[in-house]
């Protein structure tokens, strides 16, 4: 069709293919490219317009992307060619200031023989996942009566997941040898003087995906497991978490009328509440989840050189560890100071922090790694301790 085009612009006769006209023999697309010119969502720059500004020349093209194709097959444990699964491949949302309205996921089945191709995918860095039902669920009944389902494998997956590295050229060959979930258990550990909530049955622990979600929060990987609930004794199972990026968080409303904050969630000496959590290479042992009925506390006043109270900022409050930044990061909190001046970040985990005052951001832009470590030169770096509450007063401008 291009070329076709170019010969119409041209005022050639498009009944001849001269050697200016043949099309590309690679396939290819136009990518989405964001200002000044860059297909990388990560590498957009913002521009600021002011009231009644008009800003012209933002000029930038079509950046044609190269597009190739994923081949492979899908193996059972035992060798045997697995049929039908489901397999998806699902482009990593690169951390930075703005991010995708949708996630970019590229789905198909496998055949019969368990192989599959993926056409059209763009260059990136994507995660590529296989679903298979433990148990598929039985043919038809020819006669038409009523099939009944043998219980047992309902709900648990087989699962495969390899990164890939996509640069316009194919890959192909790959196989992708299925494995049964490891079930993943922990247990809620309450340390303080407090009485624990009452009912823990309404309490949820969850895995939330860190790629294929769309900005409204809607799942679109089949690399998710849901959410399960707490026992009574405190304890939880997951029996079909999938390999992949994930959040771990544990949510409820018996949790959110308490005292009781969280302090860590510890597995083989990672803390899953701070960063993200790789399920593909958990090890042996449960997760000890710990809160503590003695919540951190940072507060403050901000004011003018003159000594007046001000208050059109944000207060950003954010760990000194970068690892533990990104979205939804639980030691990067932001908060509006009152009109008296005053702030208050409640429930901070215990730490070290960098403390600044900016204005005109949004939460895209302090989950955003490269926005925070901006404000690193300006910013007051201070300590707080469990439980403590710790006051820090700041002073705007000369």
């Amino acid at each position: 069709m291009d070329a076709l085009l170019a010969s119409l612009r041209a005022g050639r006769s498009t009944t001849t293919t001269t050697e200016d006209d043949t099309p590309p023999t690679q396939p290819f697309t136009y990518a989405p490219v964001y200002y000044p010119g860059t297909p990388s969502i990560s590498a957009a720059e913002a521009l600021t317009l002011a009231a009644g500004q008009a800003i012209e020349g933002l000029d930038f093209q079509l950046v044609p992307s190269t597009t190739a194709a994923v081949e492979g097959q899908v193996l059972h444990p035992d060798g045997r060619p697995a049929a039908n699964t489901s397999v998806q491949l699902i482009l990593r949302t690169p951390p930075g200031r703005f991010r995708p309205d949708d996630a970019l996921f590229v789905d198909t089945r496998a055949d019969a023989n368990g192989r599959f191709r993926l056409a059209s995918v763009v260059t990136g860095e994507y995660d590529l996942y296989v679903r298979s039902p433990l148990q598929a669920p039985p043919p038809a009944d020819p006669a038409g009566g009523m099939t009944v389902f043998v219980p047992g494998g309902a709900g648990t997956n087989l699962w495969a997941h390899m990164p890939l590295l996509m640069s316009g050229s194919d890959i192909t060959g790959l196989m992708l040898a299925l494995t049964a979930p490891r079930p993943v258990r922990g247990r809620v550990v309450f340390d303080g003087e407090a009485d624990p909530p009452a009912n823990l049955a309404q309490l949820r622990v969850g895995f939330t995906p860190v790629d294929g979600l769309t900005r409204t929060g809607v799942i679109r990987t089949i690399a998710f497991a849901s959410p399960t609930t707490v026992g009574a004794d405190g304890t939880f199972e997951f029996p079909n978490v999938p390999p992949g990026r994930f959040r771990f968080a544990i949510f409820g409303q018996a949790l959110n009328d308490s005292v009781w904050v969280p302090a860590s969630a510890q597995l083989g000496g990672m803390d899953l509440f701070d960063g993200i959590v790789d399920t593909s290479v958990f090890g042996e042992g449960e997760i000890v989840v710990t809160y503590v009925d003695e919540a951190s506390e940072l507060s403050g006043a901000l004011t003018t050189a003159t000594g007046e109270p001000f208050s059109d900022v944000f207060v950003i409050a954010f760990s000194t560890v970068r690892d533990h930044w990104g979205p939804r990061a639980r030691r990067v909190q932001a908060v509006r100071p009152g009109v008296d001046g005053r702030y208050v970040v409640a429930r901070l985990p215990p730490g070290d922090y960098f403390l600044a005052a900016v204005t005109d951001i949004d939460p895209d832009e302090w989950e955003d790694p490269a926005f925070l470590a901006d404000l690193v030169d300006s910013a007051v770096r201070l300590s707080v301790g469990k439980g403590e509450k710790k006051v820090q007063d700041l002073r705007i401008g000369g």
